[in-house]
């Protein structure tokens, strides 16, 4: 009879110590997508398969981080000149989170990717950013700033007919990224150094 409940035993243990396992690696897989397998596109790829090689390119410059001083690097490149804002906004900033150029320093937290931008009738603009903007940002006044102000830039250089920005995070209006600056207004051209 002793021998039958020490089996019973391991087994409960072997049940419990699998269900642990499982449920981590559901965790590591879901939350911290460590097992995906599935790879970002880097920026280029995303573009040429959002817009044909044959269409017209216009110059674009973009912000990134300067890694010599706590500020923002302007990194000129071109994108195709598509039909609507939206897609060229989309395009820098793919280009913005997937790609860093030697001499800058990436600014947006990793794993960032641009769910959606679309512009109001008042010419606000608004994009919806993943989670990851704000679960990878690593906090500090410096990274929150440089990461929302390298949007803002890249945005309000290269379309003048954007009179605001919004930022959402999954949809959702959010006061803050990590602690340090406001995010529940929308920005204006003139909240910023140009």
């Amino acid at each position: 009879m002793t021998k039958k409940m020490i089996n019973y035993k391991k087994v409960f243990k072997i049940i419990v110590f699998s269900a642990i396992i499982i449920l981590l690696i559901y965790f590591l897989y879901t939350k911290l997508k460590i097992f995906s397998f599935k790879k970002n596109m880097n920026a280029t790829q995303k573009i040429s398969t959002q817009y044909s090689s044959d269409e017209k390119l216009r110059d674009v410059v973009i912000f990134y981080g300067d890694p010599k001083i706590d500020g923002l690097k302007s990194y000129s490149t071109k994108i195709p000149e598509a039909g609507s804002i939206t897609n060229q906004v989309k395009q820098v900033l793919n280009l913005m989170f997937d790609m860093t150029p030697q001499d800058c320093m990436r600014v947006i937290p990793e794993g960032t990717t641009v769910r959606e931008v679309f512009i109001d009738s008042n010419s606000i603009l608004y994009i919806d950013l993943s989670e990851e903007f704000m679960i990878n940002n690593k906090g500090g006044t410096t990274l929150e700033f440089l990461s929302v102000y390298s949007i803002l830039k890249s945005i309000f250089l290269n379309f003048k007919d954007i009179r605001g920005v919004k930022l959402l995070i999954n949809g959702i209006e959010q006061e803050t990224i990590a602690g340090h600056l406001s995010i529940g207004d929308i920005f204006r051209p003139t909240d910023i150094n140009l």
